[in-house]
């Protein structure tokens, strides 16, 4: 046998068509399998936030201006006796058009409300015509004499998603401590479709999804908890 080589050269590829079929090496190329978030290494959400904003502004320069949402969308909310949207900003997908047909059609509405920026989120009934404050942090909420709502619908604000419901936020855990004490509402996601990935890893404290509504399709993530999607 010859000298042990001092050095070992990896090839980035697989073997090259003269070894295929030589003894000792299989006559097919491998299959490439691709990666589940059980094989792939948990990526900080910090990172994972600042990546998922800049997919998401470039999905909004890119979306129509016109969004058609899909029909299960409106079986769900028609459902509800209280559906809860939100107040979009920057690159969100905005609900507000779907929440005024809501509104019109005689249906409850609500959104997120902030006594203070260290308060816990609650619900405060908005219609359009009463207009909005601004809240403690960066996005308009109903004003201080609205009431009080607890929906049983929630449409959320999702910054990435997956497709069996788990959900990243901006980071603040409201929602996720909302849902925890009241873990009856249905509760569905609104992104754009590019905000989808394979690799979020959830934490102990995540509330999943029920479904998510994208500006292409309506995902039904399998967690239904008595609901009828």
């Amino acid at each position: 046998m010859g000298a042990v080589p001092g050095r070992i050269l990896v090839r980035a590829k697989w073997s090259p068509p003269d070894v295929l079929g030589v003894s000792g090496f299989p006559c097919k190329r491998p299959m490439v399998v691709p990666p589940t978030p059980a094989t792939m290494p948990q990526m900080n959400r910090s990172r994972l936030r600042i990546e998922a904003r800049a997919v998401r502004a470039q999905a909004a320069e890119k979306a129509p201006a016109d969004l058609v949402w899909p029909q299960e969308l409106w079986s769900a909310v028609s459902r509800g006796h209280c559906i809860a949207g939100y107040w979009a900003i920057g690159s969100e997908i905005s609900p507000v058009a779907l929440l005024e047909n809501l509104v019109a059609k005689g249906n409850s509405v609500c959104l997120p409300y902030f006594t203070q920026r260290g308060s816990e989120m609650e619900f405060r009934s908005w219609v359009p015509e009463h207009g909005l404050e601004a809240s403690p942090f960066t996005f308009a909420q109903p004003p201080d004499s609205s009431a009080t709502k607890i929906p049983d619908c929630l449409l959320i604000p999702t910054l990435a998603f997956d497709r069996q419901g788990n959900r990243i936020g901006q980071g603040g855990g409201h929602y996720d401590r909302y849902l925890s004490r009241h873990p009856a509402s249905l509760r569905i996601g609104l992104a754009w479709w590019q905000q989808e990935r394979i690799d979020i890893v959830p934490e102990a404290w995540d509330i999943p999804l029920h479904a998510v509504v994208t500006d292409r399709e309506w995902i039904d993530c399998g967690i239904h908890e008595g609901h009828s999607l």
